[in-house]
């Protein structure tokens, strides 16, 4: 009642602290409408009343942007006349996102970034140790965003991180670099492996050696998990691993099901011993426990991409929110039904009900 508008309530109670704060004590403000790359009567008031020396956060275009580039910064900072303090929400997994296990490397921010911007924050995740891969590669881009390579930064943090284990963990890690940053890694060489085996589904020359492949790389991820357990030192980030750890286990075992089915289907057996395969297959997946966290991929998951968060405009932006049918153990399992399905004769019922969006772009 004592203000005229929320940008002014605001900028008096900032500046009134920063009055009541020591000399060399930096005060940051992260504003109600702290996401976007333009202006609103809010911030254009906020930023004309406040004291010079506050900075003022903002999340990038979305809440959890994907990239952030200069011309962005520049844009949102002429709204406010001044600099802004970058809050990166990265690599944070809180509220829907908390199946998420954010492992990837700092990626999509713009080399000249750090120009225009007084700062850059890193919001972590609540795993305080696992939030150290992310943290650890985004020191090696804010030390030199010019010459930043991500991978290399990536495998760097985790030798550190991981010590001896870190070859192991190196191959956890790929099922958990997914996030609004990197949204088709599910794990890149696993996936690569899939791919081929999709090719060569039902041509008896190459099938055989794809499914080799795939097994070996799956072997490999069951064994990394296992010997995670045993061998890695660091007791907290293990602690903080184990949810992701035990999906990953139950996800390669349901891979592992799939692929031993697709080599039934292709071996030279009779018709009923490929039938009870699809059928041992069928009830393996049924002792598997569905894994509530995220791991090759998320089955379903939110990402709070809003561009505005005033009362009347607050909105979406173009970048994804809604996540669904990524996890890449998901897909192949899939393969495997539906290759049994061709084999067998089997008749598969779906949900052909079509979806609400698709509804609605039939209308429009």
């Amino acid at each position: 009642r004592a203000f005229s508008s929320l940008g002014e309530a605001h900028a008096a109670l900032t500046n009134a602290l920063q009055g009541e704060l020591a000399s060399d004590v930096n005060l940051w403000l992260i504003p109600t409408d702290y996401s976007g790359t333009g202006g609103s009567q809010y911030l254009s008031e906020l930023g004309s009343r406040l004291d010079p020396s506050v900075e003022v956060g903002w999340t990038g275009r979305s809440v959890l942007s994907p990239t952030i580039t200069r011309a962005e910064a520049e844009s949102r900072a002429q709204s406010l006349g001044r600099p802004l303090l970058v809050w990166d929400n990265v690599p944070v997994a809180d509220g829907p996102m908390r199946p998420m296990l954010h492992l990837g490397p700092y990626v999509g921010r713009d080399p000249e970034l750090p120009g225009p911007v007084s700062g850059i924050l890193l919001n972590p995740m609540e795993h305080v140790r696992a939030s150290a891969i992310a943290l650890r590669t985004a020191a090696d881009y804010l030390r030199d965003p010019s010459h930043y390579e991500p991978e290399t930064a990536w495998s760097d943090a985790i030798e550190e991180l991981a010590g001896e284990a870190s070859k192991d963990f190196e191959i956890f890690a790929q099922a958990h670099r997914f996030s609004a940053m990197l949204p088709g890694d599910r794990d890149r060489e696993l996936d690569e492996a899939f791919e081929a085996l999709k090719r060569a589904c039902g041509t008896q020359a190459n099938s055989v050696s794809a499914r080799f492949l795939f097994r070996e790389c799956l072997e490999a991820r069951t064994g990394a998990s296992d010997r995670l357990r045993t061998e890695l030192e660091d007791a907290r980030l293990l602690a903080e691993l184990e949810p992701w750890i035990e999906a990953h286990q139950h996800e390669c075992r349901r891979m592992s099901a799939a692929i031993d089915l697709l080599d039934a289907l292709e071996a030279e057996l009779s018709q009923m011993d490929r039938m009870l395969a699809f059928f041992r297959f069928e009830g393996r997946l049924t002792r598997i426990p569905t894994p509530l966290v995220a791991s090759f991929g998320p089955r379903r998951v939110i990402y709070p991409q809003l561009v505005s968060l005033e009362d009347e405009n607050a909105c979406f932006g173009d970048d994804d929110v809604l996540f669904r049918d990524l996890c890449l153990a998901d897909a192949v399992v899939e393969l495997a039904e539906n290759r049994a399905a061709e084999a067998l004769g089997l008749r598969v019922r779906r949900d052909t009900t079509p979806s609400f969006a698709d509804e609605l772009e039939t209308e429009s």
